[in-house]
């Protein structure tokens, strides 16, 4: 049931995600509300817990990080869900998450800090061929400080797209996101090295 699934490149893995399948309806009580599902979560972090990859790149067609309870992100549509999954990936103390999302015709890097151990960090990229908002960037919106967002990274407006670049030794290993817009100049680019998304031991 639904289509989650999971791939290796080099010392990157992937997972897939399937937000639709498993979601409850959205006049349903909050504290019961599905996004993922119970059974595409326990594969999820089964799946991190054992992945031995250096990067582990969490793809999803929605906003996982962003706490703004807004249009489609997790916090809005899962709260409880939400909450139980990202203290589960403490729990686990699972090193090397990376998060992919889009969705929301914009594009802009988050950074979510917690406690006692590194921050998670989601690349939203989009749209490239759908019309493009500048909703977050307008001052009237709950999003236009989002304390979460990496200052430059918000890309409101325009048409755009991201790459993912690995690279470095073994020992050295560093992922860059780049923005890009839809002639392929460069909008920003941020470098997150591996030794930074380790749990402190």
């Amino acid at each position: 049931p639904g289509v989650f699934t999971q791939f290796q490149w080099g010392d990157a893995e992937f997972f897939l995600l399937d937000d639709r399948y498993h979601r409850a309806p959205n006049n349903s009580p909050a504290s019961e509300r599905t996004y993922l599902g119970e059974e595409q979560l326990t594969w999820l972090l089964d799946a991190l817990t054992a992945s031995q990859a250096t990067f582990k790149v969490i793809a999803n067609g929605g906003q996982i990080l962003n706490p703004v309870a807004i249009f489609e992100t997790y916090a809005k549509v899962a709260p409880v869900e939400r909450a139980y999954f990202l203290d589960q990936l403490s729990a686990r103390r699972i090193d090397g998450l990376v998060f992919l999302s889009g969705d929301r015709h914009h594009s802009e890097l988050i950074k979510l800090d917690r406690d006692r151990t590194y921050p998670l960090v989601e690349y939203t990229s989009s749209p490239l061929t759908a019309g493009a908002s500048t909703y977050p960037a307008n001052p009237d919106s709950p999003e236009y400080e989002n304390p979460v967002r990496i200052p430059g990274t918000l890309v409101a407006g325009e048409r755009n797209f991201g790459t993912l670049t690995f690279d470095g030794p073994r020992n050295e290993r560093t992922m860059t996101m780049r923005a890009l817009d839809a002639a392929g100049d460069l909008l920003w680019e941020h470098t997150i090295s591996a030794a930074d998304l380790r749990t402190p031991r």
